[in-house]
């Protein structure tokens, strides 16, 4: 160690963990369609870098209010989603964030669609 200081080059160093990890972006291109069959939607995102999943969430209610949003599916690897079994004849919102190693991302701005 002592010839190595003395040659003027940086020694190794231990790297430096942070803990900060920024989340992932929400996903851009997103759209809600109808789907192929009665009470389902088709969901489409780009693909996020880093994401390994998405959640997709809905609420009948305000969607400015966190609580009112419940779980609708997570895909694997999927940009395009279809959520089936929805209740007719209703306004419903809408929203997506991609999932990674670091954990959730960032959610897309809330779409209104009627399902029929």
């Amino acid at each position: 160690a002592a010839a190595l200081a003395s040659t003027g080059y940086d020694l190794r160093r231990d790297p430096v963990r942070t803990s900060s990890v920024e989340p992932l972006l929400a996903p851009k291109g997103f759209k809600v369609q109808h789907g192929p069959h009665r009470g389902s939607l088709v969901v489409r995102v780009n693909r996020v870098a880093g994401a390994g999943s998405y959640e997709v969430q809905i609420t009948l209610g305000d969607p400015t209010q966190d609580a009112g949003w419940q779980h609708a599916l997570t895909a694997l690897s999927s940009t395009r989603i279809i959520l089936s079994d929805l209740p007719l004849m209703q306004s419903l919102w809408v929203r997506v964030r991609g999932i990674g190693i670091a954990g959730a991302g960032l959610w897309t701005a809330p779409v209104n669609i009627v399902v029929v």
